[in-house]
């Protein structure tokens, strides 16, 4: 999308516009000098051991924002926009580029399970015309802002909502513009940063808030407490789904090695509903993504439809036959708590009581869980010590909690364990669920 430097002087007077041309546009945003990206607006940020200012002129733009206490510092020869705080100004910039997307716009939030809903939301829309949505995992301000920017005919936009720190879904909510929104659950994930579970609650509600006050649609698990006493507290505009007494609601869960059985009930009626991807928590991603469709006008038939055909992502239990009698239950994309019990729970589920397999966990840390990580993964490996599993292999901090464990500090070890304990004339199943920083998923490669 093209935006004219002339337009920003004339929308934002407040800001200050060095090296003017009333010819120059930006038709893309970046904040990442390493890459090239033609006519583009630099958007420097400043970080805790970094300052993008420094980049301005390597990432060759041609329009930077510039924040007003580092003016002095720089002497550039390009257009720059003079902001009081990057992020502000970037927000609103989006915010006037928003409001040229004529089409409904649908943000994602929650601890876990925002870029499963994200695509199930993708698979549905898309039956139906070109939806706008990210190939990786981006839920920043600049990261959907650079998004948003390459808007051109599409039917839908579809973006998740993120935040690590204090007024980030906020400041998103208010450059973004979403026409309806989902809060998916609430964790400990960031919980550091924003003064634990209750500081995540009130960063994630911020896009109920914005939604509801603006007469827009949220749809909230109320299966979570926080997110059942902040629809009551709401009360207008809100769109629930759970196990029970919902507007969406699931009953008769199972699993099978081809994916997870439900039944939607919805407006009195009920439906069968057979997701590919394995995992219980799955089918509250399925009903929020159904549920958004359905308020923005598809029938729950082409929902169903949709998000059937959803296939899941790679490293996500992505069940991998190494060979006749190995299987490989890669799962290791990421971890915390919720994301963590619900591996375990699947695998126990689908091999748990299966006496002709040997089973083998491969486990690591939960990142990110500050204060509450000891007792986090305490709970975790009470879980894994009431299982039937055969051998348990642990890379990280927390394996004192674990029952027989074999602890490793390094990945080589994890693999050299592991080959040891797997046998050519036995069948295995072995599950990997670690943080992504563990890279616990490149052990399949390892093996060979």
């Amino acid at each position: 999308m093209r935006v004219y430097l002339k337009e920003i002087k004339e929308k934002f007077p407040e800001f200050e516009i060095e090296n003017y041309d009333d010819d120059i546009y930006f038709e893309n945003i970046n904040h990442d000098s390493r890459v090239y990206i033609p006519n583009s607006l630099f958007v420097p940020i400043v970080g805790k051991n970094f300052d993008g200012h420094d980049f301005i002129e390597a990432s060759k733009c041609t329009v930077s924002l510039m924040q007003r206490d580092h003016k002095e510092r720089y002497k550039l020869d390009i257009p720059l926009i003079i902001v009081e705080d990057i992020l502000e100004g970037l927000k609103e910039i989006i915010g006037y580029v928003r409001d040229k997307v004529n089409v409904p716009v649908i943000g994602i939030t929650g601890s876990t399970g925002k870029t499963t809903t994200r695509m199930m939301t993708v698979s549905i829309l898309s039956q139906f015309g070109k939806v706008l949505t990210s190939d990786k995992n981006i839920n920043t301000l600049w990261g959907n802002s650079e998004l948003l920017m390459t808007f051109s005919d599409e039917k839908y936009v579809v973006l998740e909502i993120g935040m690590d720190s204090k007024g980030e879904i906020k400041m998103q909510c208010e450059g973004l513009k979403p026409n309806i929104g989902g809060i998916l659950n609430v964790g400990y994930v960031h919980g550091e940063n924003v003064g634990g579970i209750e500081g995540v609650f009130n960063e994630k509600r911020q896009l109920a808030d914005y939604l509801v006050s603006n007469n827009k649609p949220v749809v909230l698990n109320t299966d979570d407490k926080r997110l059942k006493k902040l629809a009551d507290e709401l009360k207008t505009n809100i769109v629930t789904i759970g196990g029970s007494n919902q507007d969406y609601t699931f009953s008769n869960v199972h699993l099978d090695e081809n994916g997870t059985h439900f039944l939607l009930k919805y407006n009195g009626k009920s439906f069968d509903c057979n997701l590919k991807v394995l995992g219980k928590n799955y089918v509250y991603n399925a009903l929020c993504a159904i549920a958004f469709c359905n308020t923005l006008g598809v029938s729950i038939e082409d929902c169903i439809k949709g998000v059937e055909k959803y296939n899941g992502f790679k490293e996500r239990f992505e069940i991998k036959k190494i060979n006749n009698t190995l299987t490989i239950i890669n799962d290791a994309y990421n971890a915390n708590p919720a994301s963590m019990k619900m591996s375990l729970d699947t695998f126990n589920e689908l091999w748990g009581r299966r006496k002709d397999i040997k089973k083998i966990l491969v486990l690591g840390d939960m990142k990110e869980l500050g204060s509450v990580a000891s007792q986090e993964h305490k709970k975790i490996a009470d879980i894994v010590n009431s299982m039937d599993v055969d051998y348990i292999i642990y890379f990280g901090e927390y394996s004192k909690y674990f029952k027989g464990v074999t602890s490793c500090s390094s990945i080589e070890e994890v693999v050299e364990s592991l080959k040891k304990n797997i046998k050519k004339e036995e069948n295995t199943v072995v599950l990997l669920k670690g943080s992504n920083s563990q890279k616990l998923y490149t052990i399949p490669e390892l093996l060979n």
